[in-house]
Parts: C-alpha cells; sequence; structure tokens
C-alpha cells in the first residue's frame, strides 16, 4: 500500500485526489466525487432526513392591544 502511494504524483493532481484514486483502483469501485470519501450510516440516514424537514408552524393568535399600545406604542406589549 505504501509502496503504490510513494509514485511520483502528476503536477495538476493533489495528493488527496491521487489517493482517492489508489484506493479506488484497489477496491475497483469508481471514483465518488468531493473531497473526501465519507461513510454513511445506513440506519442514521433516514432520521437525518426526517430532522431536516421544515416544521409547520403553529398559528399565532392576535394580541390584545394594551392601553399603551393605543397610545401610539407599535407593540402590543404591557
Amino acid at each position: 500500500m505504501a509502496k503504490i502511494m510513494r509514485k511520483p504524483l502528476p503536477p495538476v493532481m493533489s495528493w488527496w485526489s491521487e489517493r482517492r484514486n489508489i484506493l479506488a483502483s484497489l477496491k475497483h469501485k469508481p471514483v465518488r466525487a468531493g473531497p473526501k470519501p465519507t461513510k454513511v450510516n445506513a440506519k442514521a440516514k433516514p432520521k437525518s432526513i426526517r430532522a431536516k424537514k421544515p416544521v409547520k408552524a403553529k398559528k399565532v393568535t392576535k394580541m390584545k392591544k394594551t392601553t399603551k399600545a393605543k397610545k401610539g406604542k407599535t407593540k402590543g406589549t404591557k
């Protein structure tokens, strides 16, 4: 493994992409796009997708205007 990685690199390629190509050639799998090969846990994946769904907003009931609000205050707070 170390002997394969020690071969001289072409000037355009970075060491990381070269490493990915070598690892892919050893596994005989196509190289996936992206800087690093990340492991994805099969059980954790649907949970993370579920968590990213937008939460439905609750209906906000209108606040009653206080006496201060009637006198020219913008927000209906005490």
